[in-house]
């Protein structure tokens, strides 16, 4: 299948592109074979000439290759006058997967801001749960070491029994609760208000960058949108591992803590 050459800078782009991967001039065609056209039945998108009062073909074209996908749904909340277009990838993986993919998503179209300050919340929270469950965890089992039940004639079930019984009563653990309950709101908030405005979001961070451009000429204005808009995954993706990367670490060293503790408080016992 070849190329497309846009009839606004010429431009060479893929067959899939809709949108001018320099300009954002759209490239729609209807589909050929054998020299012949063949008609369209599925319903075609409806663009508007501008998107808050810059040209489409500019968020187009700052958008990138996402275009497509996003172009109109901007289009359409320009039309309604509308702040709300449902985004159900990020609603679904924000609920369902992980909650850290609406930082991720954020940070992936360069809305860092936003993205950073949910990423940091989100962690704050993960390594809190995990520095109060160590505690409630070495306690536990120094009680257990004073109390005889480990090396003693309890057996698993009564073990498991008490070990419950120690967990749920402690302060520790309805922190950990209220913690918990917490994270839970938190994702399903974070998933609800990004599928309703996460769309509206990125096209008012698509619109003020592109208006605060200043460039001296047309070319420099086109590579400006490429190089300021689109996406960007290394930023996400080295956070991200980052992250767990130090998250994996607290829990390795608390490990090693309450595995030397209980060693410890065994050999005092003996």
């Amino acid at each position: 299948m070849d190329n497309k050459l846009c009839s606004r800078c010429g431009t060479e782009n893929l067959p899939d592109y809709r949108f001018c991967k320099k300009c954002g001039n759209p490239l729609e065609v209807i589909g050929q074979a054998d020299g012949y056209a063949q008609p369209m039945y599925r319903p075609q998108p409806i663009y508007t000439n501008t998107i808050d009062g810059v040209a489409t073909a500019d968020v187009a074209a700052f958008v990138g290759k996402a275009a497509p996908k996003y172009i109109p749904k901007f289009c359409q909340m320009e039309l309604n006058r509308s702040t709300v277009s449902f985004n159900w990838l990020f609603a679904v993986m924000t609920i369902v997967v992980t909650p850290f993919f609406a930082p991720c998503w954020f940070i992936h179209k360069k809305m860092y801001k936003i993205g950073f300050l949910l990423f940091g919340v989100l962690a704050f929270l993960e390594l809190l749960t995990v520095g109060i469950t160590f505690p409630i965890m070495d306690t536990l089992y120094s009680e257990m070491i004073k109390s005889g039940i480990i090396g003693g004639t309890m057996t698993p079930t009564e073990t498991y029994q008490y070990a419950l019984e120690f967990i749920t009563g402690s302060a520790l653990y309805s922190l950990l609760s209220v913690i918990s309950s917490f994270t839970r709101i938190v994702t399903f908030t974070m998933g609800i208000l990004g599928g309703l405005f996460a769309n509206y979001l990125y096209k008012n961070h698509a619109v003020k960058t592109i208006k605060s451009i200043i460039a001296v000429d047309q070319n420099d204005y086109n590579n400006q949108l490429v190089s300021r808009g689109g996406t960007k995954n290394w930023v996400w993706i080295t956070v991200t591992a980052v992250f767990f990367v130090i998250l994996f670490a607290i829990i390795f060293i608390g490990s090693f803590v309450i595995t030397f503790n209980l060693i410890n408080n065994m050999n005092y016992t003996i």
